[in-house]
């Protein structure tokens, strides 16, 4: 595919606060997760879609990432804080979504 057609977006989070194997799949009702600015607290990703004025036609499209105890990173809308990148991380894992 040609550089014009793809676009990539990347996501950094703190390795040791990291429990792959990630997995990446839609969401699904119910969902929630700790957006970073939250201060650790969850919110439901159907609130985190509307706050970011995500059309519903969309909302199945975007990548849901988790690793094996929660979700991570809601592609290209938010992260998650428990696995944000801090002053004290030592080591990073760097997450690659390519938009066709």
């Amino acid at each position: 595919s040609s550089s014009s057609a793809a676009s990539d977006v990347y996501k950094r989070q703190a390795r040791e606060r990291v429990a792959p194997p990630f997995i990446v799949r839609p969401a699904t009702p119910g969902d929630r997760m700790c957006p970073f600015g939250m201060g650790g607290h969850t919110k439901k990703l159907s609130d985190i879609f509307i706050d970011n004025k995500i059309p519903y036609r969309l909302r199945g499209t975007i990548p849901v990432v988790e690793d094996q105890r929660q979700i991570i990173w809601l592609a290209g809308v938010t992260t998650s804080e428990a696995t944000r990148v801090t002053s004290d991380t030592r080591d990073v894992v760097e997450l690659k979504m390519t938009i066709e």
